[in-house]
């Protein structure tokens, strides 16, 4: 009878902070895993691990990431907490044109790995912290338009999101629409734990998949 091995590796990373870069403390290393079947060694191919010590992401020591790929953020159209906001960011990525503000050939970033977005954390800097409201603005200024005559329980959702530097900011690639309030903060939660949990760095990119 044939005999099954799994082997499971664990590996701990010691990296000294005086040699890290930047105040995320940010390092890069690779790594590859070597297998012995019988007597033939192979290497696999090597990979990047990216440690980190943000202090506003999960655990103040740091953690880290496979970083040679662009991390994707998933929404789910037949989700009851966020359905409604996947809709409308689907419409935005492959329907641009039916979209507000009406933008004579509109193309929305964010729906792939070419056209990504780029995180905002709004505490960062002085600039930072600026463009970060002028995404409020326009937004605001978008959505003022076409708000409902009875908006009880309405938010005003945008996308790309106004935690990006590609926010209604940077337009008039963007979109608006009022949509069920607890659909668009339920939403807007996912993304800031996406943020925290996938270790999404300020100016880290990344692009949004949206699934039936």
């Amino acid at each position: 009878m044939a005999r099954q091995w799994q082997a499971v590796a664990v590996s701990v990373f010691d990296q000294d902070k005086s040699l890290s870069v930047g105040r995320d403390f940010v390092s890069r290393c690779p790594v590859a895993t070597v297998t012995s079947p019988c007597t033939l060694d192979y290497m696999d191919a090597a990979t990047g691990i990216r440690l980190d010590s943000a202090s506003y992401l999960e655990g103040t020591v740091g953690s880290g990431i496979f970083d040679r790929v662009t991390p994707n953020l998933t929404y789910n159209l037949s989700s009851t907490a966020h359905g409604a906001v996947a809709a409308h960011i689907s419409t935005a990525l492959n329907n641009p044109g039916a979209t507000t503000p009406v933008v004579v050939g509109k193309s929305i970033p964010g729906g792939t790995v070419d056209r990504p977005l780029t995180r905002l954390r709004e505490d960062w800097d002085a600039a930072a912290s600026a463009q970060r409201q002028k995404n409020i603005t326009a937004k605001d200024n978008a959505c003022a338009p076409i708000k409902p005559a009875n908006s009880t329980g309405l938010d005003c959702d945008e996308f790309p999101f106004g935690a990006t530097w590609e926010g209604p900011a940077a337009g008039p690639n963007f979109s608006v629409k009022y949509l069920d309030s607890s659909q668009n903060r339920s939403a807007g939660g996912t993304l800031g734990n996406w943020y925290t949990k996938d270790r999404i760095l300020h100016k880290d990119k990344f692009f949004v998949k949206i699934t039936p």
